[in-house]
């Protein structure tokens, strides 16, 4: 056997092509959807400065700055 056979590098071996659908079912299924978690509705308040919506958490009015209470 040549020498120069014993120092070839061997190829890597491949990894297993993973099947994604399974798991993407299950992450539908378990994540539920943005509007499910919280409605734009009981998220925001009217600010009454400016009537615009700002959230609720906010102390002052991002559009005029108006302080909220």
């Amino acid at each position: 056997m040549p020498r120069l056979r014993l120092f070839r590098r061997k190829p890597a071996p491949q990894p297993a092509a993973l099947d994604r659908s399974a798991l993407l079912r299950e992450l539908e299924v378990c994540v539920p959807a943005p509007e499910r978690l919280v409605r734009w509705d009981t998220a925001t308040k009217t600010c009454p400065d400016c009537a615009e919506n700002v959230a609720r958490s906010a102390g002052r009015c991002r559009h005029c700055g108006y302080v909220l209470a």
